[in-house]
């Protein structure tokens, strides 16, 4: 079952699209399913699952191929364990306040600082196209994390954010859709 990097990336940006759009779906009260409040942290956990696997699969793991890419690929699965955690434990007692309400724009900002600075794969693309598709998923990471913290503030206007974030990361996962290593 061998994945290419393409293949990898093309799975984690539909689910990214789908969980985007089902919350979206779901904040608008166009899908009040009360399940659905555990979209979040489940596919979090999905995808820490295939932080792991994807490069079990490809042989990364071994001694003699793990390197700085995969180190990162292995923190990314990590951070998505600890906000998807915490994000199923905030659903279970269907909490809006306290400090836990920071893991996920923390827990963004942190993905999209790894994907700024992001080591790239070996790959015959050229090392800048690998660079840019990267910068630039970490740019709308980044503005998912900041539009995330800005609906948590104490302060009336944080309201109009609630949805806000979930815009950039559909556009995350539509760029991880279109991610390609090809050289021309």
């Amino acid at each position: 079952m061998g994945l290419t990097f393409e293949q990898a990336h093309w799975i984690v940006g539909a689910e990214l699209c789908a969980l985007s759009v089902t919350l979206l779906l779901y904040e608008l009260q166009v899908w009040p399913a009360r399940g659905l409040r555990y979209a979040l942290g489940a596919t979090l956990l999905v995808l820490a699952a295939e932080g792991v696997l994807f490069p079990a699969i490809e042989g990364a793991l071994t001694p003699e191929r793990f390197d700085a890419t995969t180190a990162q690929h292995l923190l990314l699965a990590a951070l998505c364990l600890l906000v998807g955690l915490v994000e199923l434990w905030r659903a279970a007692r269907d909490m809006q306040g306290g400090g836990s309400r920071a893991a996920l724009p923390l827990g963004l900002l942190a993905t999209s600082a790894i994907f700024v600075f992001h080591a790239q794969h070996h790959s015959a693309a050229p090392r800048v196209l690998l660079t840019v598709q990267h910068r630039i998923l970490g740019a709308s990471l980044a503005v998912g994390g900041l539009t995330r913290g800005a609906a948590e503030l104490p302060v009336p206007a944080a309201r109009s954010f609630k949805t806000a974030w979930l815009v950039p990361l559909f556009l995350a996962g539509v760029q991880l859709l279109l991610y390609t290593e090809t050289s021309g």
